[in-house]
């Protein structure tokens, strides 16, 4: 298998064209997408612990190492390290990796909050590659202590506000 710049990329798990990204040339919207969070942590042990889970919907694993997390507004943080979603299955991002502190809550990806901080009333989370965004999902919303399940996959990959429930 050939690695260097401006290779092809191969659908193979490396990043053969050394861009940083692994498999860039494959995604899809809808290959990832956003499955639930908590936004408002104001009921649990730290008032910063929120979370959010991205599902894999694709039958190939993700990594998003150099993927860009933004809020659709201030917020942006690039994912320095792997973060592995294997198919059907999912990765949990977080503010606090303490599960005793974030609602029992088991963290593959911590952040610092200051870098990514989620609104209680409403906001959005949106995931790019190579300035395209491939996933998008906002709340109106959010119950103190409760996370929201996503209850709607629209084939779009996008997400519908009014699917989210506590």
């Amino acid at each position: 298998v050939d690695v260097y710049p401006d290779a092809p990329e191969l659908d193979d798990t490396l990043d053969n064209d050394c861009d940083v990204f692994i498999d860039a040339d494959f995604f899809v919207v809808g290959d990832v997408r956003g499955n639930e969070l908590m936004a408002n942590p104001e009921a649990v042990a730290d008032s910063v612990g929120e979370w959010f889970e991205l599902a894999n919907t694709s039958d190939r694993e993700v990594n998003l190492i150099g993927w860009t997390l933004s809020d659709g507004g201030l917020d942006s943080l690039v994912i320095d390290a792997e973060a592995i979603i294997e198919p059907g299955g999912f990765i949990v991002f977080a503010a606090n990796a303490d599960p005793s502190e974030n609602g029992g809550v088991d963290v593959d990806y911590p952040y610092a909050y200051g870098d990514f901080m989620l609104s209680n009333t409403g906001d959005q989370i949106d995931l790019s590659m190579l300035d395209d965004t491939l996933v998008s999902f906002a709340w109106t919303d959010s119950t103190s202590g409760a996370s929201m399940g996503f209850g709607g996959y629209p084939s779009d990959g996008g997400g519908d506000e009014d699917n989210w429930c506590s």
